[in-house]
This record gives C-alpha cells, structure tokens and sequence, in this order.
C-alpha cells in the first residue's frame, strides 16, 4: 500500500497548502487471520442434529403411548383358517 507524510511547520509559517511532503512509501499489511468455516458449520449441524432429536422425542413421547388400532375401531387379530 502506497504511502505518504504531508507535515505542517506553523513556526515556518507553512499554512493551508503549504507544507512539507514526504516521497513515497510502500507498506505491506499482514493479511488477517481469516476464520475457518468449519467450526459454524459443525456448530449449525450439532445444533439442527439436536432439534430434530427434540422433535422427534417429543412426537414418539405423545404419541407412543397410545394404543395401535386397526381401521375397524377394535384390535386387529389374525383370521382364522380352515385345513
């Protein structure tokens, strides 16, 4: 990155536009740390991976206690065959 100094010297009477200028420098900025995605990535998947086990417990919990019964309203058995 490309730089420059401008300074004023009030006790040389330099005012506005008047003023001493630098040459030009280059600077090289280190490049920041840039995050890795992995870690979010594994908290959203940890975290929907936990919402769906709370569904589903709470669907099997309200639901699984309740008896299975057969389209015609009593429980279904077998029919019986003749040999």
């Amino acid at each position: 990155m490309p730089i420059a100094f401008s300074v004023w010297d009030g006790m040389s009477r330099e005012r506005g536009n008047h003023r001493g200028l630098s040459t030009w420098y280059s600077v090289y900025m280190e490049p920041q740390a840039v995050p890795s995605v992995v870690g979010p990535m594994i908290q959203t998947a940890l975290l929907i991976l936990v919402m769906e086990l709370a569904v589903i417990g709470l669907v099997r919990w309200r639901y699984g206690s309740r008896p299975q019964r057969a389209l015609g309203g009593g429980p279904s058995q077998p029919a019986a065959t003749q040999v």
